[in-house]
């Protein structure tokens, strides 16, 4: 329907002091939608508030975050449960926040932005255990990139190699334990958790780790507390 019909119907609200709440009409297109609302009588000698909004479709959605290094990530096809490596497979319980990864070798290797991200980046943010299986092989890398909520994730001996920003921006992250079996970390593998303290398996420190020779190069940049 023309626009000039709106200002029409404004017209004759003003003459006859009629109170209208919503006007809709069709896009030229015929694709969508929009709605023009009509706030406050003309009677009341109140402004008139018009809003033109348009319905749109689209399979995700990107919102800034209230942190400038994460970006969320909405996906409207998330699945619960499906596939994260050649024989690797997830499943996400809604109910108790938990992610479960299973099966043997390694996982898929993610990317930061949404055509490469991980299968549960949709709920990334909600996610706040992590229970990884024995017989993994790896961390992929960004597959926890973002998970601002998780607390608690165990990395089994069966785990050789962390990828790069596998766990950045886990801010409820305050401890981890890395078996020795973990011989390869990826760049800022911890970059901004909450570590307060890491040293050596068995001295009591929020991220141990299984050997003592060094802590890889910039695994705990970002880490300010450390």
């Amino acid at each position: 329907m023309p626009k000039k019909f709106i200002a029409w119907v404004l017209a004759a609200a003003m003459s006859s002091q009629m109170i209208i709440p919503v006007i809709s009409y069709g896009d030229e297109d015929g694709t969508g939608t929009s709605a023009v609302n009509i706030e406050d009588s003309v009677s009341s000698g109140s402004s008139i508030v018009i809003e033109e909004s348009a319905e749109i479709t689209a399979t995700e959605i990107y919102s800034s975050s209230s942190s400038s290094d994460t970006e969320e990530i909405i996906s409207a096809d998330f699945s619960s449960e499906g596939s994260c490596g050649d024989n690797l497979t997830y499943y996400y319980d809604s109910d108790t926040y938990t992610l479960t990864i299973s099966g043997t070798g390694k996982m898929e290797t993610y990317q930061y932005y949404s055509g490469g991200a991980a299968p549960w980046n949709g709920v990334r943010s909600e996610i706040t255990t992590v229970i990884l299986e024995d017989g993994i092989t790896s961390i992929g890398s960004y597959a926890f990139n973002g998970c601002s909520s998780l607390a608690s994730i165990n990395i089994p001996d069966s785990i050789t190699s962390i990828g790069g920003y596998a766990l950045q921006s886990c801010t409820s992250l305050a401890s981890i334990t890395i078996p020795d079996s973990v011989t390869d970390f990826g760049n800022y593998a911890f970059y901004k958790c909450a570590f307060s303290t890491a040293g050596p398996v068995g001295g009591g420190y929020d991220l141990e780790f299984g050997w003592t020779e060094t802590i890889p190069y910039n695994a705990l940049y970002g880490c300010s507390k450390v």
